[in-house]
């Protein structure tokens, strides 16, 4: 935000307001809690959400597989979160829409990319429960609190609820059975079941990611096409 800001010396300062509410160019203790609290941190529990659904997905990426989940997250988030919404006033009343389009493709990438060390981080870190530690216990307690989060982020990509946005609902629904067949794939594998059984699973999940990657990277190619051409001739 702040380098929208700059990059828009003559709105910056002048009591202009942002799409969420925030005046252009001015940073208060305020708005920055607010920020953090109401925006950061649930699109930060969603997106983890979304991380650990794809992640075993990605892994063929290797050490770039973060930078591979935060490309995926842009092309099926994108689109839900008002960021590539042509009727966000922000690409209204900021100049240089085109950098600014870049930067929040840029921040899906490196959101992608830190997640990914920090999952990396932590795996390495927490020590690894038996079925009889206290932390088995905990993680246990901790998995059913995500659960908490794994409706709505599922919700968020096939409706409107929660911003003014028309989500692609293609790439939601293939998101969706995604990870229905993720968790069954572990249920599979917890289980020692069939291989016949994980290779019809598999190949569902990779026709899955594959829609609702491609679907998503459509809708979110032709919003930034709009963007562009109604700034351009907004004048």
């Amino acid at each position: 935000m702040r380098a929208s800001s700059l990059l828009s010396p003559d709105v910056s300062g002048t009591g202009v307001r942002s799409e969420q509410g925030f005046r252009v160019g001015e940073v208060t203790l305020e708005g920055s809690i607010e920020l953090v609290v109401f925006i950061g941190i649930f699109s930060g529990l969603f997106g983890a959400v979304y991380f650990a659904i794809t992640r075993p997905w990605l892994m063929w990426a290797g050490k770039w597989h973060g930078a591979a989940f935060g490309l995926f997250l842009f092309a099926i988030g994108s689109a839900i979160s008002d960021v590539l919404n042509r009727d966000n006033i922000d690409f209204v009343v900021l100049d240089n829409i085109t950098v600014i389009v870049l930067l929040f493709f840029a921040l899906f990438v490196l959101f992608g990319i830190t997640i990914a060390w920090l999952y990396g981080w932590l795996d390495r870190r927490l020590p690894k429960p038996d079925d009889t530690s206290p932390m088995a216990v905990i993680y246990a307690l901790a998995s059913l609190l995500s659960l908490m989060f794994v409706g709505g982020a599922l919700m968020m990509l096939v409706t409107d609820e929660g911003c003014d946005c028309n989500p692609s609902l293609v790439s939601g629904m293939a998101f969706a059975v995604l990870a229905a067949v993720t968790v069954a794939l572990w249920a599979v594998h917890q289980t020692s079941g069939g291989s016949r059984a994980q290779k019809v699973l598999t190949t569902i999940g990779w026709a899955a990611l594959a829609v609702a990657f491609v679907a998503g990277a459509v809708r979110a190619i032709s919003d930034i096409a709009d963007i562009i051409d109604v700034t351009r001739f907004q004048f």
